[in-house]
C-alpha cells in the first residue's frame, strides 16, 4: 500500500471518529525536511507569527496558521484548563508519518502573566496547534508537519490532498537564513534611562519588606522608544548574541508582535523527568576575562543577590515538592554567563507524578518568586497595583508542548512589545530587604540593554566575520581538500580559528613559502586538493613559487590570502600590497571577497565551491581565494551556524571520451608503419599505466618511459628505459626514426630526448587532457581523458622488427647502465639507483638528482617517484617531500642536490615541527655542477681557454662552502656525512628511527660527468 493509500485510510479513520463523537477529529502528517532557517520559515509563513529557537540547542519550531487552537479564560485555573484540553485534542488526533519521520504534533503559545492581564491580541493563553510547522527537534531530526481538522462527512481523498500539497509547497521553497544588519547607528547608547518612578516604586517595595509584608517582589518597568525595528534582522541579532537563551516570537509580522530572549527556564518535561532553573541574582560583566572573573566572585558572596536568589531556588523546590514531584539532591549555584550579564543560577530537576503534562508543571510554578514575588498572590497583586502598565504576555510562559504533556516553557523575560511605530521593552529586578533602589533601577539598565542596541542592528559586526570564515571553512571540506596549512598572522585570524574549528585537517607552518610548498607536496602525492592560508602582505607573495610550479604542474592548490579592508592600500598602512590578481594567470579561477562582515555566508559557500570546482581535472591547478577582514579580528562569544552544503566532488571524465578521438587515433596509429608512444614526467595511475602497456602491446610501438612517468614500475615487453642515451645515439636513430608518434605527459627529462623530439618531422598526436600543449605544430591535441581513450582503442600491429630493434638496443644500453653501477659503484649515478631500489617513497630534487633518475631507473623499479617537474624549479623540494611524507603518512626518502638542499633548507623546521618522517639525501658535490654542463662553459672548456673559463665558472657555478651537517644540525635535527659506500647502512638506520634524518655524501663532479660519458657514447 502506498503512502498516500495509508494517508487516506488514516484520514477516513478521522472522518468515521467525527461522525460519532459529533465532533471534529484532527489529523496531522509528519514528514522528513531538510535544513531550513525556522526565523525565515516563521516570517514567511501567514500569520500568525508564531517562532520558537534554543540555538544552542539545536531545537527551532516555526508555525503557519491554525489548524486548532486552545485559548483559555482568564481564570487562575488556565493551565489546567490547557492541560485537560490538550489531552482531549489528543483524543481527537490521528497521526501519520511518511519516511520515517517523527509523527508527534507540537503547540505554540503563550499566556499571560495574570490571567486578567492580557493584551489585545494576546489573551490569557492562546496554544496553536499549526496548520503547517517547520520543527527541529535536534540538527539530525527535522519534519514538516500538516495539520488540519476534519469533519463528518469530509473526503479522505481531499483531506489527504490539502496536507500532501502544504508539504509539498513548504517543501520547495526554502527562504535564506535571516542575519542581523551591521550597522554603526548608536541611537541606544542616547536613550535616557532613567524613570524616577520605577525608584519610587522600588523605595516602597523594600519598605513594605521591611515591614513584613513581603518577603520579596519582583518590579518591572516599561521603556518605550518611538522604533519599529526591521524584525527579521532584530530577532537575528537576538539569536546571534543569546544562542544560550529562548528565542521566541508571537504575534503578525505587521501587527503587533510579543517577542524576546530568555534566558529562565520555567519548565522542561520529557516523560516524567522534569527540568527547571531558578534564577535570580544579577550582576554586571567585565571588559576582562580576569575582570569577569572577579565579578562573578563578588557575584556568588553578595549577600543581596544570595538573599534573593536562596527565596526562588527554595520556593521552586517547595512547591514541587507539595505536588507530589520526588525532587532530585539540589544542584550547587553557578554563574549563568550572558553577554553583558551575570546571574546566579541553580538547575532543579525532579520525578513527575504520572500524568504529569507540562503545563501542570507550570501552573504549579507559575508566577516563579523570579518574576512575581512572595507571597505569591500578594505580590502579585502588589504588582498589579503598582507597576503603571499592564504586563502581558511579559513574563508570562511562554513555549511549546507536544500531545502526551512534554514540552518546554520559559517566562517571558528580555522581551518586548512592537505595535506600530513604538517598541515596549521590559525589564525587572527582584527586590528585598538588602536592596538598594538606585542599583535595583541599574540592573533593569542591564537587562534593556540586552534588547536596545538590536533594535537598529548590530554594531559588532564580528559575528558576521566568522560566519563568513566559518562558511569558507566548511566549504573547504565540503569541496573535497585534504588538509589545510595555515602559517600564522594576525589578519587572518578568523581563518585560521574557522579552519581549526570547522574546516579539514590543518596544520601550522610558520613560513609561508614553505607552507605553500607543504601543501604542493602533500596535494601532488595525494592527489587530493591542499589549502593554504595566511595574513595579509608580502605573506602572501610568498605563496608565488608554489602557485607557479602547481600551475605547470597540474596540482590543486587552493590559496586562502586573508586581506585587509578597501582603502588601506591607499593610506600606505603597513603589510598591505595589492593582493588582487597577485598570481595572474597561474591561477585556474580566483574570488575576491567583500569585507568578510559584508559578505553574505550562503553566497561565499557558493563562491568558495565554484572556486575549488576549478582546482580539479580537467585542467587542475591552484585557485585563489582573497578575503579582506576589518577589526576587530577576535572571535564573538557565540559563532552563528553555517548554512549546509550539497556539492558532490566533480564527476570523474572517465566516460566522457568522444567517438571522434577514437578514430582519429587509431587511424592515426593504422597508418603508421613505425610509431613510438613518448611519455613524458606525468602522474599516471595504475589504469593509464595498464591502458598505455596495452596499447603499446597491440601496436607494437616501443614507449619510451620518462624515469618520472611512473612506467618504470613494470617492465613491460615494450618498454624502453634508456631511450634519452639511445636517442642520443645518431646512429642509431638515424637507422630508426618513426614514422608517428604519440606523446603524453609533460616534456621528458632528457636533454638528448628535447633535442631529439624537436628536429623530428613526424607527424604526432598529444594526449593532453590536462591542457598543457596550447602551441601549434601536432597533427592533433586530444583533450579526452587518456585511459578511457587508449582503452577503446585498438590498433593494428606494426612489423615485429621494428619493435625487437628498440627493444634490443635498450637491453643494450642497460647492460651498460649495470656495469656502470658495478663497476663505478661511488658516483651520484650509483647512489641514485641504489636508493631507487631500496627506498618505497622518494622525491627527487631537480637538477642533477632527477636526470641521474632518469638515466638509472631500471624497469620494474619498486620505488613511486615524485618531484617538482611543472616548472622544474629547485624551490622547495624539502618542504614538498614534508607535504608529500604528511599526506601519505609514511616515511618519504628525498634525494637532492646541494644547492636545492640549501634553496629550502629552512623546510627541515617545518619538517621537523610537523613529526614527519623524512630521509634527506644530499649528493654534496661542491654546488651547481649542472651549470658545468651549459653550452657557454663546455665550449670555453673544450677550447682550453683557461682565463675566459675561469670567470665564467665564477658566474654560473655556485660552490656553496657549507658544512651541510652542521647546518641541518642547527635545526634539531639527527644529521651524518657519510661516505658513498656507507648509503646503503645510512639509509636504514634513518628509516629505524622516526623523524628527520639528513644523510650527506660528498661526491665527485667530475667523476659524475665521466659516468654520463660512458652512458652516452655512441
Amino acid at each position: 500500500m502506498s503512502e498516500r493509500s495509508r494517508l487516506e485510510q488514516r484520514v477516513s479513520r478521522a472522518v468515521a471518529r467525527a461522525a460519532v463523537s459529533g465532533r471534529p477529529s484532527v489529523v496531522t502528517l509528519a514528514a522528513p525536511a531538510k535544513e531550513r532557517d525556522a526565523l525565515a520559515v516563521a516570517l514567511e509563513a501567514g500569520p500568525p507569527l508564531a517562532y520558537w529557537e534554543l540555538p544552542d540547542r539545536g531545537f527551532a519550531m516555526a508555525a503557519s496558521g491554525e489548524a486548532h487552537t486552545i485559548r483559555t479564560p482568564a481564570e487562575d485555573k488556565r493551565f489546567g484548563t490547557a492541560s485537560a484540553a490538550i489531552r482531549d485534542l489528543a483524543s481527537r488526533t490521528h497521526q501519520a508519518a511518511f519516511d520515517g519521520a517523527e509523527r508527534a504534533p507540537l503547540l505554540i503559545g503563550g499566556f499571560s502573566f495574570s490571567p486578567s492581564g492580557a493584551w489585545p491580541g494576546f489573551p490569557a493563553g492562546r496554544l496553536v496547534l499549526p496548520e503547517l510547522a517547520y520543527i527541529q527537534r535536534d540538527p539530525g531530526n527535522r519534519v514538516w508537519m500538516a495539520a488540519t481538522e476534519v469533519l463528518a462527512g469530509a473526503d479522505p481523498a481531499a483531506v489527504a490532498g490539502t496536507l500532501l500539497g502544504r508539504i509539498r509547497s513548504a517543501r520547495h521553497t526554502a527562504p535564506a537564513r535571516v542575519t542581523p544588519r551591521v550597522t554603526d547607528n548608536r541611537r541606544a547608547e542616547d536613550i535616557d534611562l532613567s524613570d524616577p518612578g520605577y525608584l519610587a516604586g522600588a523605595v516602597e517595595a523594600i519598605r513594605l519588606i521591611r515591614d513584613g509584608d513581603l518577603t520579596k517582589v519582583t518590579l518591572a518597568r516599561r521603556l518605550d522608544v518611538d522604533h519599529r525595528p526591521d524584525l527579521g534582522p532584530f530577532l537575528a541579532a537576538l539569536r546571534q548574541i543569546y544562542g544560550t537563551c529562548a528565542v521566541f516570537a508571537f504575534g503578525r509580522p505587521e501587527g503587533a508582535v510579543f517577542c524576546g530572549v530568555t534566558p529562565e527556564l520555567l519548565a522542561r518535561v520529557e516523560g516524567l523527568t522534569v527540568k527547571a532553573l531558578a534564577l535570580a541574582g544579577t550582576a554586571p560583566r567585565g571588559s576582562s576575562r580576569s575582570e569577569d572573573q572577579r565579578l562573578a566572585h563578588l557575584l556568588l558572596n553578595d549577600s543581596k543577590e544570595l538573599e534573593e536568589h536562596a527565596y526562588v531556588r527554595s520556593e521552586l523546590m517547595r512547591r514541587l515538592s507539595d505536588r507530589g514531584f520526588a525532587l532530585d539532591p539540589p544542584e550547587r549555584t553557578g554563574i549563568l554567563e550572558l553577554p553583558g550579564i551575570f546571574h546566579l543560577a541553580t538547575p532543579i530537576s525532579a520525578v513527575a507524578p504520572v500524568g504529569t503534562g507540562v503545563l501542570d508543571v507550570v501552573g504549579s510554578l507559575h508566577p516563579t518568586p523570579a518574576v512575581g514575588g512572595l507571597p505569591r498572590d500578594l505580590a502579585t497583586r502588589w504588582i498589579t497595583a503598582h507597576e503603571p502598565f499592564d504586563r502581558g504576555w511579559y513574563a508570562g510562559p511562554v513555549g511549546y508542548c507536544d500531545l502526551t504533556g512534554n514540552g518546554e516553557f520559559h517566562a517571558g523575560l528580555r522581551s518586548c512589545l512592537i505595535e506600530g511605530n513604538r517598541t515596549s521593552l521590559f525589564a525587572g529586578a527582584g527586590i528585598v530587604s538588602a536592596s538598594q533602589p538606585e542599583k535595583e533601577l541599574l540592573e533593569t539598565d542591564l537587562k534593556l540593554g540586552a534588547l536596545l542596541p538590536s533594535l537598529s542592528g548590530m554594531t559588532d559586526h564580528r559575528w558576521r566575520t566568522y560566519a563568513t570564515a566559518d562558511t569558507l571553512a566548511t566549504a573547504l571540506g565540503e569541496g573535497g581538500v585534504a588538509e589545510v596549512i595555515v602559517s600564522p598572522g594576525s589578519r587572518s585570524t578568523p581563518l585560521a580559528l574557522a579552519v581549526r574549528d570547522e574546516g579539514p585537517p590543518s596544520k601550522v607552518v610558520l613560513d609561508e613559502r614553505s607552507a605553500g610548498f607543504t601543501a604542493l607536496g602533500l596535494a601532488r602525492a595525494t592527489g587530493k586538493p591542499a589549502a593554504v592560508v595566511c595574513t595579509s602582505g608580502s605573506a602572501a607573495a610568498n605563496y608565488l613559487p608554489a602557485v607557479v610550479e602547481a600551475d605547470r604542474g597540474r596540482v590543486p592548490l587552493v590559496v586562502i590570502t586573508s586581506d585587509r579592508p578597501p582603502g588601506f592600500l591607499d593610506r600606505d598602512a603597513h603589510q598591505t600590497i595589492n593582493q588582487v590578481g597577485l598570481y595572474g594567470s597561474a591561477v585556474r579561477a580566483s574570488a575576491y571577497l567583500p569585507v568578510a562582515h559584508e559578505c553574505d555566508p550562503e553566497w561565499v559557500a557558493g563562491e568558495v565551491l565554484r572556486v575549488l570546482e576549478a582546482a580539479f581535472t580537467p585542467n587542475a591547478g591552484p585557485v585563489h581565494l582573497n578575503v579582506p577582514f576589518d577589526k576587530p579580528l577576535e572571535p564573538p562569544a557565540r559563532r552563528d551556524t553555517k548554512p549546509s552544503f550539497e556539492m558532490p566532488l566533480p564527476e570523474s571524465p572517465g566516460e566522457r571520451v568522444l567517438g571522434a578521438s577514437v578514430e582519429m587515433l587509431e587511424g592515426f596509429m593504422d597508418r603508421a608503419a613505425s610509431g613510438v608512444i613518448v611519455v613524458g614526467p606525468r602522474d599516471t595511475g595504475r589504469t593509464e599505466r595498464d591502458a598505455v602497456y596495452r596499447l603499446a602491446a597491440l601496436s607494437g610501438w616501443p614507449i619510451l618511459a620518462d624515469g618520472m612517468s611512473g612506467l618504470r614500475s613494470r617492465d613491460e615487453e615494450n618498454l624502453v628505459t634508456t631511450g634519452d642515451m639511445l636517442v642520443g645515439d645518431r646512429s642509431f636513430v638515424t637507422r630508426h626514426t618513426p614514422d608517428a608518434m604519440l606523446r603524453i605527459g609533460g616534456t621528458p627529462t632528457g636533454t638528448a630526448t628535447q633535442n631529439w623530439l624537436e628536429g623530428l618531422r613526424a607527424p604526432e598526436i598529444v594526449l593532453d587532457p590536462d591542457f598543457r600543449w596550447t602551441a601549434a605544430g601536432p597533427e592533433a591535441v586530444l583533450r579526452d581523458p587518456i585511459a578511457p581513450l587508449l582503452e577503446r582503442v585498438s590498433p593494428s600491429p606494426v612489423d615485429g622488427r621494428w619493435t625487437r630493434a628498440w627493444r634490443s638496443a635498450d637491453l643494450r644500453v642497460r647492460g651498460r647502465r649495470r656495469y656502470e653501477r658495478t663497476h663505478h659503484p661511488d658516483t651520484e649515478l650509483a647512489l641514485t639507483a641504489e636508493i631507487l631500489d631500496s627506498e618505497a617513497l622518494v622525491w627527487v630534487g631537480s637538477s642533477m638528482p632527477v636526470r641521474h633518475v632518469n638515466a638509472m631507473m631500471e624497469p620494474g623499479c619498486r620505488a613511486a617517484v615524485f618531484g617538482n617537474r611543472g616548472a622544474c624549479g629547485i624551490d622547495g623540494a624539502l618542504a614538498s617531500a614534508t607535504g608529500a611524507a604528511l599526506g601519505l603518512d609514511r616515511r618519504v626518502t628525498a634525494l637532492l642536490g646541494d644547492l636545492t638542499f640549501l634553496h629550502d633548507v629552512g623546510s627541515l623546521a617545518t619538517a621537523r615541527a610537523l613529526g614527519v618522517d623524512l630521509s634527506v639525501m644530499v649528493l654534496d658535490n661542491g654546488g651547481g655542477a649542472i651549470f658545468e654542463m651549459l653550452p657557454y662553459l663546455r665550449s670555453l672548456r673544450e677550447s682550453g681557454a683557461e682565463d675566459a673559463y675561469a670567470q665564467g665558472r665564477e658566474l654560473f657555478v655556485t660552490p656553496h662552502d657549507q658544512d651541510l651537517v652542521a647546518v641541518a644540525g642547527g635545526f634539531g635535527v639527527t644529521a651524518e656525512r657519510i661516505e658513498p659506500g656507507e648509503m646503503a647502512g645510512a639509509l636504514r638506520r634513518a628509516r629505524s628511527r622516526p623523524g628527520v634524518s639528513v644523510l650527506v655524501a660528498k661526491t665527485d663532479s667530475e667523476a659524475m660527468f665521466a659516468a654520463y660519458d660512458r652512458l652516452y657514447r655512441t
